[in-house]
């Protein structure tokens, strides 16, 4: 791509927004009005084809035409020579996906207001162009700085309707993503109408209010294709229930299975939003409906199940679940009160019986039964004293809830992991002269292997009188192994593009999913898994997110270590104080060996 002929032309490129099959969009400078914009360019492959920049161009033109808040604003059109690009709107935000995984789902109202508002967009591009967007999608959707969504993307939009061939411009495939495809883009279908947007919008909207897209966790993309076409996801109050039900009632209508079952028009789906807005029954409530939907609607009059409430045994707690806000911690302290109140009504009962036979036995004189009464008194005597130890054992009732259950630690019983400061037996800890040559010499070969789970092993077999073995050992349980530590960068950047290099070739590919261990990849329409630890150390720290806390730099130091940045070590180190001399000698180990 020529991108010194576009900075010769009056622009200064700053950073690559986005990439797709035939495009990349860049965020540039326009230097005679000193504004920053979006510049969409063809791709040199793309350019090769005069029929693909036909449409890039009269696509533009297009969307030039509608004044709309919701369609990023297209400035100007470029051709010079081979060299294709658009001038357009650049929108300082987060694109809806983003946003969403930072700040949850949205209110059902909040969501309602979003999705009309991209409605009345997505209406004039019909109206007046009968364009087709075609992937509408939460990346795609970027929200400024007033809080409007800004549909920034028209890479995929074609002319549609009846009579025209909508796969015309895309070889044979199928193009999109395919979380957000209606089911008449899955089968390759010649006639696409705003309906196709209208599905991809209920998509959307379902992600807004439920923090997930129906389908997109599946593991592959012929199994979104195949559910799209073919299964169904539950109603979004189910998920949320702070979600009306008329609300999965209208998102029902949208994801109909096939087009003419959605709403004929926009007007008809507005007019039910602004229904719903004032409380009043839309016309997408249908319970007879016998066509087929992507929202199952067996489960529309079913109730979203309420969050499990955990209740707290009243005896001294081992380890202890989590709990859910203010009404489980209350509802444990009354379990403990009234486990405590039960204990003392016990133990009042059995003193006065103990002060009544007592009473008996001294104002008696001694006879068989006076002895057969003094042999049973000592075991009541005993219960009495165990049941006031247990007594005074039990969590105190105050204003708070006890510590160590706020905290979910055991309080009863030993935690191997916890640090100690000295040994069972009373005698003073262990020095740093406590480790053999042997042990330190093992330790350093471990860490220069990079296995979490060796290192572990090792650290949980020595003496106890070992100086830090305790608080090695804890920090080793709370530390992310290397392709966790990836694994948790990666999933931020779902959706998105990064940097894939494979055989000494670097490319740029979308990640759509992370799991065990496994990418997801897309390049080229096409689908591939890739093993994380299939793939070198440099590559895994391109990916890694800077380490935060010392757990995180020790995962980050086993990356390092075998890595060309191996050398970074004695600085990452230094925040993982109980491991640092052991990393730099393992380090310098490594790079001795090499």
């Amino acid at each position: 791509m020529n991108t010194q002929l576009i900075e010769q032309q009056g622009f200064k490129l700053i950073e690559q927004l986005a990439e797709s099959s035939r495009i990349v969009t860049w965020k540039a400078v326009q230097v005679s009005l000193e504004r920053t914009v979006s510049l969409s360019v063809l791709k040199p492959e793309a350019a090769a084809k005069p029929q693909i920049v036909q449409l890039f161009l009269d696509t533009a033109k297009r969307f030039s035409r509608i004044k709309s808040p919701v369609i990023a604003s297209i400035f100007d059109i470029v051709t010079t020579g081979e060299l294709h690009y658009v001038i357009a709107e650049y929108v300082d935000g987060p694109c809806l996906f983003d946003y969403i995984r930072e700040h949850g789902p949205m209110t059902s109202e909040k969501a309602l207001i979003l999705i009309n508002r991209l409605a009345d967009g997505l209406s004039q591009l019909w109206r007046s162009n009968r364009m087709v967007h075609r992937n509408l999608k939460s990346e795609n959707i970027l929200i400024n700085s007033q809080g409007i969504p800004k549909i920034a993307d028209f890479s995929l939009a074609i002319p549609a309707g009846e009579g025209v061939d909508a796969t015309a411009y895309d070889d044979g495939l199928i193009m999109g993503t395919a979380y957000c495809l209606a089911p008449e883009q899955v089968t390759g279908s010649h006639t696409l109408t705003t309906q196709a947007d209208m599905y991809a919008l209920g998509i959307l909207f379902y992600f807004l209010i439920t923090g997930t897209a129906p389908f997109r966790d599946l593991t592959s993309v012929e199994q979104i294709l195949n559910a799209q076409l073919n299964d169904t996801v539950p109603p979004p109050h189910l998920l949320n229930p702070s979600v009306p039900v008329n609300v999965s009632w209208l998102i029902h209508r949208m994801l109909m299975k096939a087009p003419k079952d959605r709403y004929p028009d926009w007007d008809a789906f507005q007019i039910d939003v602004q229904l719903i807005l004032s409380q009043e029954k839309p016309s997408c409530i249908r319970p007879d409906e016998k066509e087929k939907s992507s929202i199952d609607i067996t489960k529309m009059d079913s109730v979203a199940e309420p969050q499990r409430r955990i209740r707290f045994k009243n005896k001294p707690a081992s380890v202890l679940a989590p709990y859910q806000g203010q009404t489980v911690e209350q509802e444990h302290k009354e379990e403990i009160k009234k486990g405590k109140l039960n204990v003392q009504i016990i133990l009042w009962c059995l003193l006065a019986l103990w002060l009544v036979v007592l009473f008996y036995i001294r104002a008696t004189p001694a006879s068989k039964a006076h002895r057969h009464l003094s042999k049973v008194l000592n075991p009541i005597e005993q219960g009495v004293a165990d049941l006031a130890e247990n007594l005074r054992d039990l969590p105190v009732i105050s204003g708070e809830a006890d510590p160590a259950v706020q905290e979910g630690v055991k309080t009863s019983e030993p935690n191997d992991a916890a640090p100690q400061t000295q040994p069972a037996n009373g005698e003073p800890a262990a020095s740093d002269a406590d480790w053999t040559a042997d042990e330190k010499s093992q330790l350093t070969r471990l860490l220069a292997s990079g296995s979490l789970k060796e290192i572990d092993t090792f650290i949980r077999a020595l003496p106890e009188t070992r100086s830090d073995r305790a608080a090695m050992t804890n920090f080793l349980a709370q530390a992310p192994s290397p392709f966790r530590l990836v694994s948790e960068s990666l999933m931020k950047q779902v959706g998105k593009e990064i940097e894939f290099e494979r055989n000494g070739k670097s490319r740029m590919v979308t990640l759509r999913a992370v799991a065990g261990g496994i990418l997801q990849l897309e390049f080229n329409e096409k689908s591939v898994e890739v093993p994380l630890n299939k793939l070198n150390a440099d590559t895994l720290l391109r990916w890694a997110d800077k380490p935060q806390t010392p757990e995180t730099a020790f995962a980050y130091c086993l990356l390092l270590m075998h890595s060309a940045r191996s050398a970074e070590i004695e600085t990452v180190a230094e925040a993982c104080p109980l491991f640092k001399d052991y990393l730099i000698q393992a380090q310098a180990s490594q790079d001795g060996n090499q």
